[in-house]
């Protein structure tokens, strides 16, 4: 029998942007986290600084401009929203990961966008986790390969002045560290304001 020669494409429906870059961190950068107050998670697996707004810090002027200008790349050229949309960054904070510290899987609430800046890490440091979340009865059958249409989630090992952003509705978790360096981190949230909306029914002032 003459095997049958098909003909096909397959559609990627409502694929997730997740945005990766660079940012210069600078050694007064370093200094000024190191010189941070932190205080430990009530899940005792790492540490948070005090003060939720590092980003309005001085020292960290410099840093905040680089994010905003990714902010603005992710926003403007991957999703595409309209240029009269204004972003900002609601919270800023730092998280410190010693050996054996990890962050649970999570999301983030009240935010449209969230982001993650490198400052200190390793191969050992941990990686970065993104899951996807699936509803309803589903089946897991053996795959003889992972692949993007049938993985539930995936990792990769972040490195130094590594800028990643996503939805905060994605959830993710980090993997304990292995590390005697800690992992040094600045997380972020961002949100929008303007008027949304097509018509007076659903139109949302914010």
């Amino acid at each position: 029998m003459v095997p049958v020669r098909m003909s096909f494409n397959v559609i990627n429906l409502f694929p997730t942007p997740v945005y990766h870059s660079k940012v210069e961190i600078t050694p007064d950068i370093i200094e000024a986290v190191n010189n941070t107050e932190f205080t430990r998670f009530e899940s005792e697996d790492g540490d948070t600084s005090v003060y939720k707004y590092v980003l309005k810090r001085p020292e960290f002027k410099l840093l905040r401009q680089q994010i905003e200008e990714h902010i603005s790349n992710y926003v403007r050229n991957v999703i595409c929203i309209d240029r009269e949309v204004p972003f900002y960054i609601t919270n800023s904070w730092i998280v410190r990961h010693n050996l054996g510290d990890h962050a649970q899987e999570h999301m983030h609430w009240n935010s449209v966008y969230s982001g993650i800046v490198y400052l200190q890490c390793n191969n050992n440091s941990g990686q970065l986790r993104f899951v996807r979340r699936l509803t309803g009865m589903v089946m897991k059958p053996n795959y003889t390969e992972d692949n993007v249409y049938n993985m539930n989630e995936q990792s990769y090992t972040p490195e130094p002045e590594d800028i990643v952003i996503f939805p905060s509705s994605l959830y993710h978790s980090v993997t304990a560290s292995r590390s005697e360096t800690p992992r040094l981190c600045l997380a972020f949230n961002v949100f929008w304001k303007g008027v949304f909306g097509e018509t007076a029914i659903d139109e949302l002032i914010i």
